[in-house]
């Protein structure tokens, strides 16, 4: 028996042995977010996984769209 090195990789508290597995997880994730949303539902499917990929291919711009307020100085009076 030889000692090997095993790469996991974790997200949201579950482990996968291929990089692969945790982004599909994550992108599972997303489209569940997506199906929670109103009038999703009212989308047909073609479009539905147009939208969601449309969302996972551009995330960085909406993180940066949705981090308006993280910066803003909050005047106390």
């Amino acid at each position: 028996m030889t000692i090997k090195v095993v790469r996991v990789y974790e997200t949201k508290g579950k482990q996968f042995r291929r990089v692969q597995d945790a982004l599909d997880y994550r992108e599972g994730l997303v489209d569940a977010f997506m199906r929670e949303c109103p009038g999703f539902q009212d989308v047909p499917l073609k479009r539905r996984i147009a939208f969601v990929q449309h969302v996972l291919e551009n995330r960085a711009r909406l993180r940066d769209l949705l981090d308006y307020a993280s910066n803003v100085d909050y005047d106390e009076d």
